[in-house]
């Protein structure tokens, strides 16, 4: 019996000491001081690059869909005005014609400006992959996250009021009644969806802050029956 109680501990002590020695192989997953001994990204890092390809992507493709609206917009225009002016003697096509130059160049520029300035989210990432220190890296990237989250969250408040005061301002000053509470109710969804819906910047910070909270972390616990033998388990911390 003593033997046996004798060679449990022995290997108990054993996979403990091989847990501890690898701490991103077959055991416990790694801890942040274990990712940044070995170089690998932290969770906050991990969500702020995701945030920042998310970001990216639907920045170049808002970015080459308003240069190719731009782009119609402007050839439409060209061929309004290039029209013949016998089959036009109102000039509406031309007019017509010059604001469709007009928007096609406000959505070219938006377009360029689009695809050549990157987000918050990118340049935050940017900043935070500068970063040497890993454990400086991990709080940098963390407090990026939060502070992105913030200035979102801000600018949805900021928008969603817009849209009531807008609403609001519809109806009171519209002419026609129904006309009046058409825009107002439209103005009002428009202020329902930015107070509701949560923007990338405050889903990818919730995800860390949830994601942070279920680490497992599985020990070896060594324990007395109360017939006098040795009980060994692994326990998870949550």
């Amino acid at each position: 019996m003593k033997t046996l109680v004798a060679s449990i501990i022995v290997i108990g002590l054993a996979v403990q000491g091989l847990m501890a020695a690898n701490p991103d192989g077959s055991g416990r997953p790694a801890s942040r001081q274990d990712q940044a001994a070995l170089g690998a990204p932290s969770l906050a890092e991990q969500c702020l690059s995701q945030l920042s390809a998310k970001m990216r992507k639907r920045r170049r493709l808002g970015g080459t869909l308003a240069i190719g609206t731009g782009i119609a917009s402007v050839g439409v225009g060209l061929a309004l005005i290039g029209a013949d002016e016998d089959e036009d003697w109102l000039g509406l096509d031309r007019i017509m014609g010059g604001v469709l130059i007009a928007e096609g160049a406000v959505a070219l520029c938006a377009g360029a400006y689009s695809l050549a300035v990157r987000t918050r989210a990118e340049r935050a990432d940017a900043r935070v992959q500068a970063t040497s220190d890993p454990a400086g890296r991990e709080l940098a990237a963390a407090d990026a996250l939060a502070d992105l989250a913030k200035k979102a969250r801000n600018a949805r408040m900021i928008q969603g009021g817009i849209g009531i005061a807008a609403g609001a301002a519809a109806v009171v000053l519209a002419e026609d009644p129904s006309g009046g509470l058409t825009a107002g109710a439209i103005f009002a969804a428009t202020a329902a969806y930015s107070f509701l819906m949560k923007s990338p910047e405050e889903k990818a910070y919730r995800s860390y802050e949830e994601r942070k909270g279920l680490r497992v972390s599985p020990d070896l616990v060594l324990g007395i029956t109360p017939r006098g033998g040795v009980l060994a388990g692994l326990s998870l911390s949550f």
